[in-house]
């Protein structure tokens, strides 16, 4: 089959849509709907050649980026669609616990084109890990983020929540940290 060089695809088509599955529940559908562009520089950063390979999934629209947080990696998943509020959703350092900060809410800036700019120390910890890190090193190139100050409210610790206890909050874990070109640190 050969394709022209640019191609366009209506996904509001209902022949598309079928033919695509886009219709059908998450857990049959098995296709990705991808978007590739060709203006994305080499991943590798062996050659200066742009759009050997750029490829966003649309159905899902998750981004992994990596950040710094002392002598730790987190991977962050960015959901940036055009019209839409961006969702970050990430694990607290302290409680590893799952937390969701939106755009609506707090600043944050993303730019899913420039190197990330902690590259070298996501690399050097990467190195240090006794198993290695592939699956951090594959996602590290790109992708800057900064997010502004935010707080996990998660509480640390097993206990249940008692109805008719007053609650203080002591047991919250209110890390607070803010994310400044993919380097976390506690404010």
């Amino acid at each position: 089959m050969v394709m022209s060089k640019h191609m366009t695809i209506d996904s509001s088509d209902p022949a598309v849509r079928a033919a695509l599955s886009l219709d059908q529940p998450r857990l049959q559908n098995r296709r990705n709907f991808v978007q590739l562009a060709g203006d994305v520089p080499d991943p590798t950063g062996v050659t200066s050649h742009r759009g050997i390979q750029s490829t966003h999934v649309l159905t899902t629209a998750k981004q992994e980026i990596v950040v710094v947080f002392g002598d730790q990696l987190m991977t962050v998943d960015l959901y940036a669609l055009p019209g839409e509020p961006v969702r970050v959703q990430l694990i607290c350092p302290r409680c590893l616990k799952h937390s969701t900060i939106t755009s609506e809410r707090k600043r944050i800036e993303f730019d899913p084109k420039t190197l990330n700019p902690a590259r070298g120390a996501i690399m050097e910890l990467a190195r240090r890990a006794s198993a290695g890190l592939p699956e951090v090193v594959g996602v590290a190139d790109y992708g800057r983020l900064s997010i502004e100050t935010f707080e996990c409210t998660w509480e640390i610790g097993g206990d249940k929540h008692v109805p008719g206890r007053v609650h203080t909050g002591a047991s919250l874990c209110r890390l607070r940290l803010i994310i400044d070109d993919n380097r976390a640190r506690e404010v």
